[in-house]
């Protein structure tokens, strides 16, 4: 993940890349950094190939607000969280799709929070495939096209796009490919993607066209789950 910290002063933006560092390392995740002590100079290197902008708002020039309206003028991918004394700030925020907002002082684990919403995010925008092997052939699914998975007898049932897959296959296997996040096990024999579902009545869900059951102790979680998912497609 390629990650530009801006932060005017100089041991606030030192503190940030090292619990940058710190919560990366300790996830797993690859992080490179870039660090700039003014909202313009992240405008002048750009930020075409930056993934994330953890940036400071109050700044001497140009703000860090101002600095996300002419980035989101180019660019709506880039993923821009900021950094502010004043809870109050976070709304202005909304007219840049502002990933999150981290109120100072900072943690480390507030960073680690930061980087995890982001790393999911990357996630749902990549292409994954799903490789699945059958008695005589492999079939290569991209995740977005799967609706959602069901048990039939003893094999899984996959509906994605116009057409079935039945596979020897158990859900539990299959929800270890999948992006987190992006889908939810509404029953016991069900498993849904988030992306496909349009309207919920009752105990009962639209999940592409077509009708998948939601178990009455599972719903409180999955509208959870659904509105976690909405929130960050935003």
């Amino acid at each position: 993940m390629r990650i530009a910290v801006v932060e005017d002063e100089a041991p606030q933006r030192a503190q940030l890349c090292g619990f940058v560092k710190a919560a990366a390392a300790e996830r797993g995740l690859s992080a490179v950094l870039f660090e700039y002590g003014e909202a313009d100079a992240l405008l002048r290197a750009g930020a075409a190939d930056l993934d994330l902008i953890l940036m400071d708002i109050d700044m001497p020039g140009m703000s860090g607000m101002e600095a996300a309206h002419v980035i989101r003028e180019t660019d709506s991918q880039v993923m821009i969280a900021f950094c502010t004394g004043l809870v109050s700030r976070a709304l202005d925020g909304y007219a840049v799709q502002a990933l999150d907002f981290l109120v100072k002082p900072v943690s480390c684990a507030r960073i680690g929070e930061l980087l995890e919403k982001a790393e999911r995010q990357l996630g749902l925008r990549r292409p994954r495939m799903l490789t699945l092997r059958m008695q005589e052939e492999t079939v290569i699914l991209p995740v977005q096209e799967l609706r959602f998975a069901e048990t039939y007898g003893r094999k899984l049932r996959l509906h994605a796009g116009e057409r079935s897959i039945d596979l020897r296959m158990t859900m539990a296997a299959l929800e270890k490919q999948l992006p987190p996040g992006a889908f939810f096990r509404v029953h016991n024999a069900y498993l849904v993607s988030l992306a496909h579902v349009r309207g919920i009545t009752g105990l009962t869900l639209d999940v592409g066209g077509e009708e998948v059951p939601v178990s009455r102790h599972k719903k409180r979680e999955f509208m959870q789950a659904l509105t976690a998912y909405l929130g960050e497609q935003l």
